[in-house]
């Protein structure tokens, strides 16, 4: 008779053909894709966090200094908010995308799934915008001299 050692990662899901090699890799590759998912939604809320902080120091840059270039305040000021606003609704898609994958939805699991990505994707959009506009913003920006 064998002794074999049964670990935590070995855990029966389901019926499945092979053995305890395939369990064992089958639960890494499930670690690995909920730890993926769940590092790059902190990268990105720490993005937002940063590009929110970079663009209130713009702010405050472009009022401080607003009577030495009055040319381009309307247009920077305009940016700065549009970007602001962009990034407080893509930081509160990202908690609610984060929230849909942990709990799940109303609708059932596959509906759940399907909101979250969608919602996903208007998240990378809304980065691409927000880089965009940052890219303008940082074109009109004067230095003082």
């Amino acid at each position: 008779m064998e002794n074999k050692d049964v670990t935590g990662l070995e855990v029966d899901d389901g019926p499945q053909v092979g053995s305890s090699k395939t369990m064992l890799s089958r639960s890494f590759s499930k670690v690995s894709n909920v730890t993926f998912s769940a590092k790059k939604t902190m990268a990105q809320g720490l993005m937002d966090i940063s590009l929110l902080t970079a663009n209130a120091n713009q702010l405050r840059y472009i009022i401080e200094y607003r009577h030495d270039n009055p040319t381009n305040f309307i247009v920077l000021l305009a940016l700065i908010v549009c970007s602001l606003i962009l990034q407080v609704i893509v930081g509160t898609m990202l908690i609610f995308k984060e929230r849909m994958r942990c709990c799940g939805g109303s609708g059932g699991e596959n509906a759940a799934n399907v909101d979250a990505v969608q919602l996903n994707n208007y998240a990378v959009l809304g980065v691409f915008l927000i880089t965009i506009i940052n890219i303008f913003i940082a074109a009109f920006t004067i230095a003082s001299t």
